[in-house]
């Protein structure tokens, strides 16, 4: 990103839900200049299902593959990216 303003931040959502595109994330750190990387599995759906989860186990009701699935194959990258 060039021209950016010293005081501008640019981040960017890698998901909406839990299981939304598995691509953002490599999509978005090839963005230049990217200052954050978030993840939303808050969606209204997500919670519907984490819910039920941790109803029939109550260990459960969380997004079990975030790290495995969303963040461990991109972690040299993010490390990079700093």
């Amino acid at each position: 990103m060039t021209g950016k303003h010293p005081q501008t931040i640019t981040i960017g959502g890698a998901s909406g839900y839990w299981g939304d595109a598995a691509l953002a994330t490599p999509q978005l750190l090839a963005v230049e200049g990217l200052d954050y990387l978030v993840y939303d599995y808050l969606a209204e759906v997500t919670m519907s299902i984490l819910a039920r989860a941790r109803v029939a186990d109550p260990d459960q009701g969380y997004a079990t593959d975030f790290v495995s699935a969303a963040m461990e194959p991109h972690l040299q990258r993010i490390a990079e990216r700093g």
